[in-house]
């Protein structure tokens, strides 16, 4: 199993960083595609379609923990978002671990080009 971490910045409030990750009507936006998403705590998810699946682990203000897994994995692996005003902006750390081996550098490529990528370009682009 792997490890995959990295940090990201981001130009809005944490409030809103909140809300673009835990609304089922935002997320189906900065997707572009539908979404099952809330949150409640051990509430189950579904991102693009259903291609990835999970369940909430832990929410709060900043913070973001869920059990997260393609629809093709026997088990789930773990999501973590991690946020923070600082001096340039909302600093961002995901770290996804039990990333299966042979998914590894999809799920590397796929966090920038299909989440994390799509995500800020929203935010920051309709100014929230």
């Amino acid at each position: 199993m792997k490890r995959f971490k990295k940090q990201y910045m981001v130009n809005v409030s944490e409030k809103m960083f909140y809300k673009a990750l835990t609304n089922q009507s935002m997320v189906s936006q900065w997707s572009g595609a539908p979404a099952v998403m809330s949150d409640e705590v051990e509430a189950t998810f579904s991102l693009w379609s259903g291609s990835i699946v999970g369940v909430n682990l832990k929410v709060a203000a900043n913070t973001l923990e869920q059990q997260w897994k393609e629809k093709n994995w026997t088990g789930y692996s773990k999501v973590s978002f991690e946020w923070k005003t600082g001096p340039a902006g909302l600093e961002v750390t995901l770290i996804h671990t039990d990333i299966p081996e042979r998914s590894f550098q999809n799920i590397k490529r796929g966090w920038d080009e299909h989440y994390m990528n799509p995500l800020i370009t929203w935010l920051e682009s309709n100014n929230l």
